[in-house]
């Protein structure tokens, strides 16, 4: 952290040891000039004429698409440089995470059209999948943040509400209530899925990666998605990161069409 204090007045340290960054994120120079209560004041006003004139707030938005000299390449090139060492303080994490939980749970309308709008691009944007494949991939492979989601995940099973939320016929997963019944047959054992392996030649049979360089065994895939049919003939050879691609939701035709082709 640098010696230097936020040129708002507020006397608190930056964080970021880039020169150029003269305010703590969320501060700014007008602070110095006008009290918590003028700002306050501004903001509630400005918010309260939002909500009266909501189509004047979308033809300025529709009018801005473009025109903003922020959105030219070399002004976000520039942006992006001057950002760089950038540390969020703890306390202004808590105000950015508060701030968007309460957008969200006031705007349910706008959540639901953006989880919708994600499944469909999901769901018919193969470029998508695998761009966000790779990404998560990359993210969960540091230890740390697998942590972090693990404690966070956790957390939030702990709640009744979100439990409520996600059990059952809520969650995505859900087949009937068919947890008492035994899900694979008794035939479904590690002696089957290393003859299938052997099969294969050790090679997932979707991007071609040796078993050696995975450092890990391959997974054996059911091609129907049918796990009590465990015949030779539906089982294939697949790394960790393709057996997760082949369950995605929604995607599953595609699959079993590429595999009844090989």
């Amino acid at each position: 952290m640098s010696d230097r204090l936020c040129n708002c007045g507020c006397g608190k340290q930056v964080a970021s040891s880039n020169p150029k960054v003269k305010f703590i994120h969320g501060h700014n120079s007008y602070k110095k000039f006008l009290s918590e209560d003028t700002l306050k004041k501004r903001s509630t006003s400005l918010k309260l004429s939002w909500d009266r004139n909501p189509e004047r707030k979308k033809n300025l938005s529709e009018k801005m698409k473009g025109n903003n000299p922020a959105q030219g390449k070399e002004a976000r090139r520039k942006i992006s440089e001057a950002l760089k060492g950038r540390v969020h303080t703890e306390e202004q994490r808590a105000i950015n995470s508060k701030a968007q939980l309460d957008y969200w749970k006031n705007h349910p309308e706008k959540r639901e059209e953006r989880s919708i709008k994600r499944k469909n691009l999901w769901k018919n944007n193969k470029s998508y999948r695998d761009k966000m494949a790779k990404s998560m991939a990359a993210v969960y492979s540091n230890p740390e943040v697998r942590n972090k989601i693990r404690e966070a995940s956790k957390r939030l099973w702990m709640t009744e509400e979100y439990r409520e939320k996600h059990s059952r016929e809520n969650n995505p997963n859900w087949q009937g209530g068919i947890s008492g019944e035994p899900i694979y047959p008794l035939d479904w054992k590690e002696e089957l899925k290393e003859i299938v392996r052997k099969r294969d030649g050790y090679i997932c049979q979707v991007c071609l990666m040796p078993e050696k360089k995975l450092k890990r065994k391959l997974h054996v895939h059911h091609i129907d998605y049918d796990r009590k049919n465990c015949d030779l003939d539906n089982l294939i050879s697949l790394c960790h990161h393709d057996h997760m691609r082949t369950n995605a939701p929604g995607d599953r035709e595609r699959w079993q069409e590429i595999f009844a082709m090989q």
